[in-house]
C-alpha cells in the first residue's frame, strides 16, 4: 500500500494542531487542501482517522496510533533531509522564527536584513507577537524571548544577556516640567510604565531612595511600543529597555533621564525546539543574533545607545 508523505503530513499537522484551521495556518496551505489530503488518507487506508463535530475534532483510536507512530517517523526524517543537505556546507533554507513585538520592532529590523545580505539563500519568516508560541506544535524553528526564565525543559535556550531599563522622556516634557535629579523626585513626574498593576516597584536604587522605590505610575501597558511613543509625544517619563529606545536617543527624540540609574528586568534567550536538528542555516543565523545582541546586553546603556550611531 503506497500513500503519499503529504497526505500524512497534512493528517499529523491538523492532529497536532488540533483543528484544520490551526494546521493551515501552521503549514500555509487551504484548509480545504488539508481536508482533501485527510479524507484520500483515509480512504487509502480503509479507516476513519479523525471524528469531526461542528465545534471539535477528535482523534479515533486508529487515528491516534497513526499520528504517533508518523509524527516521530516523519520528524526522524526531516532531520535525516536536513543533516544531508548540511552536508553540502552550504547556508541555505526557510527559517521560521518568534519574537516579542517591541523586541522585534525596535532590534530585529536591523539585524535580519544584514544577515541577509551576507546570507542570500537564507529566506526568513519573522512572527511578531507577544503570545507564547508553542515551536514545536506551531512548526517554528527560534524563538527571541525575553523573559525572567524559562520553565520548558522540552525546549533548549541559549543566554544572550539581561536586558536593562532606565528612565526616558521627550525634550518637551523636560523643558515644560523640568528634570528630575535622583530618583524621590520622580513622584513630582508623571511616570509611564509597563505592567497592569496598581502600583509598581522599582529595581533601581540611588541616594535619595538606598531601598528602591514605589511609585504610581500615570499610565501603565504591556506594549513598550506604546510607551516609547507616548513618552515622545510629551506624555510623561517612561521605564524603558535600552534596547527599544537606541534610535530615539540618536535621533534626539527622547532623552535619557537619570543615567545612573537603570536595573535589570529580565534575560534575552536563543531558544529552539529540543527534538529538531539545527540546520547549518538555523546555527549561523543564531550565532549572528548571538554577536549582535550579546554585546548590547553585556555592555550596558552607553554601549547600547551608542550603538546606533
Amino acid at each position: 500500500m503506497t500513500q503519499d508523505l503529504n497526505h500524512l503530513r497534512s493528517f499529523v499537522a491538523v492532529a497536532k494542531a488540533g483543528s484544520f484551521i490551526g494546521a493551515s495556518q501552521r503549514l500555509q496551505i487551504p484548509r480545504s487542501s488539508l481536508s482533501r489530503h485527510v479524507k484520500a488518507l483515509e480512504e487509502g487506508l480503509g479507516v476513519s482517522l479523525i471524528s469531526r463535530t461542528t465545534r471539535q475534532l477528535h482523534l479515533t483510536d486508529e487515528g491516534q496510533q497513526l499520528f504517533e507512530r508518523a509524527e516521530t517517523s516523519l520528524r526522524a526524517l526531516d532531520n535525516a533531509l536536513l543533516e544531508t543537505q548540511d552536508a553540502s556546507g552550504a547556508v541555505q533554507g526557510h527559517l521560521r522564527i518568534t519574537a516579542p513585538a517591541d523586541l522585534g520592532s525596535n532590534l530585529l529590523h536591523r539585524i535580519l536584513p544584514a544577515f541577509q545580505r551576507d546570507n542570500p539563500s537564507v529566506k526568513i519568516s519573522l512572527n511578531l507577537s507577544d503570545r507564547q508560541i508553542d515551536l514545536v506544535g506551531e512548526g517554528y524553528d527560534l524563538a527571541v524571548r525575553a523573559a525572567a526564565g524559562l520553565p520548558d525543559s522540552t525546549l533548549r535556550a541559549r543566554k544572550l544577556g539581561s536586558t536593562l531599563s532606565g528612565f526616558f522622556a521627550s525634550p518637551a516634557y523636560l523643558k515644560a516640567h523640568g528634570t528630575p535629579q535622583n530618583l524621590a523626585q520622580l513622584k513630582d513626574h508623571r511616570l509611564l510604565a509597563p505592567g497592569a498593576g496598581l502600583r509598581l516597584d522599582l529595581p533601581f536604587k540611588d541616594a535619595s531612595c538606598p531601598r528602591g522605590i514605589q511609585l504610581d505610575p500615570a499610565l501603565k501597558s504591556n506594549s513598550f511600543q506604546f510607551l516609547m511613543r507616548a513618552a515622545i509625544e510629551g506624555g510623561g517619563i517612561a521605564v524603558l529597555p535600552y534596547l527599544n529606545v537606541s534610535d530615539d536617543v540618536t535621533s534626539g527624540r527622547l532623552v535619557q533621564v537619570l543615567p545612573d540609574a537603570s536595573a535589570s528586568v529580565g534575560n534575552v534567550y536563543l531558544v529552539t525546539p529540543g527534538n529538531r536538528h539545527i540546520t547549518t542555516a538555523l546555527q549561523v543565523l543564531m550565532d549572528y543574533l548571538d554577536a549582535e545582541i550579546r554585546p548590547l546586553l553585556q555592555d550596558g546603556p552607553n554601549k547600547t545607545l551608542a550603538s546606533a550611531g
